[in-house]
């Protein structure tokens, strides 16, 4: 078998306001490499930083298998397609999402056109840039405003629902001195929150349904998934959204939001692994929010809990996505 090359992408100083944790994708990274050198496959680690012209001297020693862990260069996370399209570019096979997917489903107003294109819901939104003219919601408050090409909810804390064009200039601020980023406003729904992890290559399976436990969460603050939520293990709020999986819902909504899933994923060219992220309104109404490929694959992440949930152990599935790239 050929040796496999597992990539990640190290810490970087330029952007403190969108880094995850990277010893734990470090940690990942090992953990990853302990199981495949367990089966006896052959695995390096290559900690990428600046640019990848290390990666380009490492292809050209052996014929590898990569197994891309990597989320951003230099801290930057709207270059974490170009790793995939340098892999591509260099028909290097690897496992993850291709860059296509990656880029897109980044660009949080092209991934809503094509998912509204294929039928699929996605709620009312709106684009601000700065120095732009100011205009009106075509929809009522409350909204949530979001960087427009960040993932895992870069830039949503507490003050991310707005109610009333007073704290939507002041969020929208935020947004554009802390990511120089346009941003997006969508229509804030207030009821569940959903997600749906699906793997495969050829052939997709969506995993059991995960759900976002709010119920903790005091009336004063709004039941999102924050930034510190999502990634700050010391933080009370992390502490306070717990996730659910399997969630407890009815045949017909599980279906429904597998099957969402399945279609989504589809539409922006996912395949290996990826999340699908879903919230309901007042009435129930399931809407897309998010999809992300590549998500977290860390043994305590989301994606694990839904293999367990699904009875697929974590190390097959590390073997799995070495096989697909065969």
């Amino acid at each position: 078998m050929k040796k496999v090359l597992i990539i990640y992408g190290k810490e970087s100083l330029n952007f403190p306001h969108i880094l995850t944790d990277n010893e734990e994708m470090e940690v990942c990274a090992f953990l990853i490499s302990n199981i495949l050198r367990k089966h006896n496959i052959d695995s390096y680690l290559l900690g990428l930083e600046k640019d990848l012209r290390i990666l380009g001297k490492w292809i050209k020693k052996e014929k590898w298998i990569v197994f891309n862990l990597c989320e951003h260069l230099d801290g930057n996370y709207r270059k974490e397609y170009k790793v995939a399209k340098f892999l591509e570019k260099n028909n290097i096979p690897f496992t993850g999402n291709p860059s296509f997917a990656l880029k897109t489903a980044q660009d949080k107003k092209k991934s809503k056109i094509l998912l509204k294109k294929a039928n699929l819901p996605v709620p009312d939104y709106a684009i601000f840039k700065r120095g732009g003219k100011d205009k009106e919601l075509t929809f009522s408050f409350p909204a949530i405003v979001k960087p427009l090409c960040q993932d895992g909810s870069a830039g949503i804390n507490e003050k991310s629902v707005v109610y009333d064009r007073r704290e939507l200039k002041g969020q929208l601020n935020f947004i554009f001195e802390n990511f120089k980023d346009p941003a997006i406003v969508e229509k804030y729904l207030d009821g569940r929150e959903f997600n749906v992890s699906v793997i495969g290559r050829k052939k997709r399976i969506a995993l059991p349904v995960s759900e976002i436990d709010f119920s903790e969460i005091p009336p004063s603050i709004p039941r999102i998934l924050t930034y510190n939520a999502k990634w700050l293990k010391n933080d009370i709020s992390y502490e306070l959204t717990k996730p659910l999986c399997p969630a407890k819902v009815s045949k017909k909504m599980e279906n429904k939001l597998k099957n969402m899933a399945l279609k989504a994923g589809k539409v922006l060219g996912c395949r290996d692994y990826y999340r699908v992220d879903f919230r309901s309104d007042e009435k129930g109404n399931l809407y897309i929010i998010d999809v992300n490929p590549n998500p977290d694959i860390s043994e305590d992440a989301g994606l694990a809990r839904a293999l367990a949930a699904k009875g697929i152990n974590y190390e097959d599935f590390i073997l799995r996505l070495i096989k697909w790239t065969e």
